[in-house]
């Protein structure tokens, strides 16, 4: 969780961001497994379908504005997005703010019981509950950076990027409606965790 953040928040590349902020993901899957198995399981599912979902639209996003053989990679190439591409830079900041666990996303969701989890395992639980949180609290500031960037800067230059193909549309779509979903209503996809995890154990 803190080398993903702080590797992540040193980060230009808008892909080697995503990348490093992968790996304080998986830090906060971990913080689970200290609770009892059945718990864990159930957290750890949930968390793996919604951040699948929210992954799918982070990445997509970029690619979808890809144009011959190039594609955005510093927070300049996407500045301004807002007025060039709404509908896509909405799509990409509703999946930033939940990767960054901001309430009413699925990423939120995700954590809570992730970390809910982990306090049911007791101290150690509750300190790695703690520096998840506090992780957590660090990575909003590099994925709003990307959100100031397409909302509040002057676009750089001509633009460059292609326009969302109707395939593009819809995966970011789905993408987009699953995070807010997940976030609004999560039962469903915690019941469906909670009968996986019985099964797996």
């Amino acid at each position: 969780m803190v080398i993903g953040n702080l590797a992540a928040l040193a980060q230009r590349n808008l892909k080697r961001l995503l990348a490093y902020s992968s790996v304080a993901h998986a830090g906060y899957l971990m913080t689970a497994l200290v609770a009892a198995p059945m718990v864990a399981g159930e957290a750890i599912l949930f968390y793996l379908v919604a951040y699948a979902a929210v992954n799918l639209g982070s990445f997509g996003a970029l690619a979808a504005l890809s144009k011959d053989g190039a594609e955005p990679l510093t927070l300049a190439d996407v500045a301004g997005l807002s007025e060039r591409r709404p509908a896509l830079a909405a799509a990409l900041t509703v999946v930033l703010v939940s990767l960054a666990g901001i309430p009413v996303t699925a990423g939120f969701v995700g954590k809570f019981y992730l970390f809910g989890a982990a306090i049911s395992a007791g101290r150690i639980g509750v300190v790695l509950a703690v520096v998840g949180v506090l992780a957590s609290v660090v990575s909003a500031y590099y994925y709003l950076r990307v959100v100031v960037a397409m909302y509040m800067e002057d676009p750089v230059g001509e633009d460059r990027w292609s326009h969302a193909t109707p395939a593009a549309a819809i995966a970011l779509a789905l993408s987009v409606g699953a995070t807010l979903v997940f976030g609004l209503w999560p039962a469903p996809v915690l019941a469906m965790a909670r009968l996986a995890s019985r099964s797996l154990l």
